[in-house]
Parts: structure tokens; C-alpha cells; sequence
């Protein structure tokens, strides 16, 4: 699988992943029989069409085709400018910071998300583990007919989701394997994302989400002393964290806390070079991925990827300083380079995403 999920002719970047915490790679891959580069590039063409004519669909949504987009806020990765910038261009589409819709989530899956154990028992979002068996086709037509539905009686077009997408029990059948119910019942829908260098973004998280560096905080450290004194933020939530939600990670005690705690006691789930190939996938899906180094390239991404809706993006706003947050300090050398190494599958899809999608920065 070198060739197949390497980084763009690098070597392969190692996985640190314990005895505890590895889901067999070589077990996945047999079992999907998904090892031949060969599919995966045929897979890359199909979702590519399927994504231009979903956007087309879009495109035409004043008429009968109709069409539906959903925004994945990569959080600390431009998406709350993104987001504006959006809510601008889809008149009648008030949201609040997350993108989220101002008075009511729509989406049965997004509106999972801040769900928790502090209601006691089992959360939906548990039932959907990286190995669950997939609900019937038609519950799945069911949660996504009543998304639609309730979207079109709103007049809404966009939904949005942070934290999480979709299950890997649907996209193993959607998007690895192409099945053509899956195919058909997403055909309508257009999907949107922004992509940082995951350096970047996780700094920019530091200082922003005081709450997912309690460890941190209870110290006093500074993000140099953070990331070279502590581990256990980085273990769960914050770790490869682009490619565990874009593949599928849906439970909570998978993903992990983020505030880098276990939760109900469970190590997380680390992510694997099978998910980030199933990421790769899901990110063909996508439009082509808005990037948040810097306002100039953001601004030319977006001009890139909008029309395709047939949007156009309004001038973006200058970025407010974050009052009240940690002052920023230099990044010692040795933070960033464990910040890749904790990190390496995103950089991976980072890496990609620059590459396939000839984007320059």
C-alpha cells in the first residue's frame, strides 16, 4: 500500500500507534480487498464525477433539480470565514458561528454532536463505531429523506457539521466501495470543506479552545511546554484529527475527549493509514478544499471552488483579534516537529490535498 497512501512520494510517515491502540491495517485492507492502486484511482475518477454533477445539481437549485450542500467546519481552518462568506452568498441562510442554522439543526447525524454520557446511558453516536455493522439501506434513505425534507420546508439549502461527517459504516459502502444506492441517495448533495497546515491549525486551537487543553492549563504551560510536557490531549480528539473525521469517526469514546481526557475511562482510537485513505477518498467527494494558509490563498481557492455552485464570495472581512485569549509565542523547533510526528496522517492529507488538487501556497 506504499504507492497507494504514501505522501505524494514520500515515505510513508510512521503511525506511533501501541499494540493497544492498532486496528490491524493489513486486516481492513484484506478484508475490503482495497490494496491495488488501480481502484483507488478508478474510485478518484467516479467520486470526481459524482462530485461535478452533485454541484451542477446545485447549481440549478432555483430550479427542479434542486441540490444540497454541507459545510464541514475544520475548526481553526478558516471555516468561520468561510462560513460568512457563505451565509452571504445563500440569501435567507442565517447561522451562527459553527455555520450551524440560527434556530434548528436540521441534520439527524450533525445535530449528534454535542451529544454526551451526562444524560446517562449509551449516546446514539456510540452505536455508530468504526466497526458497526451498517443500519438497512432504507433507514439510511429515511435519515436522509428527512434531512431533505425538513431543509425544503425551511428553505434551507446547507447544513453543517463540526467534530464529525458521516459514519464509516456508510461511507465503507458510499465511498469505498461505490455502491450504487449509496451513489444515487448522495447524488444531490455537494460537500464543502477548508484544509490549514495542521501545525498551523493546532496552534491556532491552543489559543482558542482554552477547554481542549485542560492538562495544559491546570500547569500553566505555554504551547511549547504543552506539547513537549503533555500527551494526553494529543492521544484522542486532537491527533490526526482531520482524518479521523473525514473517515468516519463517529464515537465518542473513539474519537476521544477534547480535552484530551478518556472518556468513561477508554483510550481512544488512533487513526490508521486505512482511514487516511478513506479520507483521501471522502476529500474527492468534496469540492475542491478552500485553503486557510493566509488571506490571499483563501481568497483564490475560494474563487475557485465557489463558482462551481454557481456562488460568488463576497470580500472577506479582516480577522478580529481574539480578545482575552493566551499571547501567541514562537514555536520552538522541536514543538512543531512533534506536532507532525503526532500528527503525520494529516500532514499526509494536507500534503494531498495540495497536490491533487494543484493548489499553490
Amino acid at each position: 500500500m506504499a504507492n497507494l497512501i504514501g505522501n505524494n512520494g514520500d515515505e510513508p510517515q510512521s503511525q506511533l500507534i501501541d499494540d493497544e491502540g492498532q486496528r490491524g491495517i493489513s486486516s481492513e485492507i484484506s478484508t475490503n480487498n482495497r490494496s491495488d492502486e488501480a481502484w483507488f484511482k478508478r474510485r478518484v475518477v467516479e467520486l470526481t464525477k459524482e462530485r461535478d454533477e452533485a454541484a451542477s445539481s446545485f447549481a440549478a437549485r432555483n430550479h427542479s433539480s434542486g441540490g444540497f450542500l454541507w459545510f464541514y467546519h475544520n475548526q481553526k481552518a478558516g471555516g468561520t470565514t468561510l462560513c460568512s462568506v457563505l451565509q452571504n452568498a445563500l440569501k435567507n441562510q442565517t447561522r451562527t458561528n459553527a455555520c450551524y442554522l440560527k434556530d434548528k439543526n436540521p441534520d439527524v447525524w450533525t445535530g449528534l454532536q454535542y451529544e454526551s454520557f451526562n444524560g446517562g446511558g449509551v449516546p446514539i453516536r456510540e452505536k455508530w463505531k468504526l466497526n458497526a455493522t451498517a443500519p438497512p439501506d432504507n433507514e439510511v434513505q429515511l435519515i436522509l429523506q428527512t434531512i431533505e425534507n425538513e431543509m425544503k420546508s425551511m428553505g434551507k439549502s446547507m447544513v453543517s457539521s463540526e467534530n464529525l461527517f458521516i459514519p464509516r459504516s456508510i461511507l465503507q459502502k458510499w465511498i469505498v466501495e461505490g455502491n450504487p444506492f449509496y451513489t444515487q441517495l448522495f447524488s444531490k448533495w455537494s460537500f464543502v470543506t477548508t484544509v490549514r497546515d495542521p501545525v498551523k491549525r493546532l496552534e491556532s486551537s491552543f489559543y482558542f479552545h482554552d477547554d481542549h487543553f485542560r492538562e495544559c492549563g491546570e500547569h500553566n504551560y505555554g504551547l511549547n511546554s504543552c506539547i513537549q510536557k503533555t500527551k494526553r490531549f494529543m492521544e484522542g480528539h486532537h491527533r490526526n484529527k482531520l482524518v479521523k473525521e473525514l473517515s468516519g469517526f463517529f464515537s465518542p469514546t473513539e474519537s476521544g475527549d477534547p480535552g484530551g481526557g478518556y472518556i468513561n475511562g477508554v483510550k481512544p482510537t488512533e487513526a490508521t493509514e486505512w482511514d487516511l485513505t478513506v479520507a483521501k477518498l471522502v476529500l474527492h467527494r468534496f469540492l475542491p478544499p478552500v485553503v486557510a494558509d493566509g488571506t490571499n490563498i483563501m481568497a483564490s481557492t475560494m474563487n475557485k471552488t465557489l463558482p462551481l455552485l454557481n456562488l460568488t464570495g463576497e470580500q472577506m472581512a479582516t480577522k478580529k483579534e481574539n480578545k482575552g485569549k493566551k499571547k501567541k509565542a514562537d514555536m520552538s523547533r522541536e514543538t512543531i516537529m512533534a506536532i507532525q510526528k503526532l500528527n503525520s496522517l494529516d500532514v499526509a492529507l494536507y500534503k494531498y490535498a495540495l497536490a491533487n488538487f494543484d493548489i499553490q501556497t
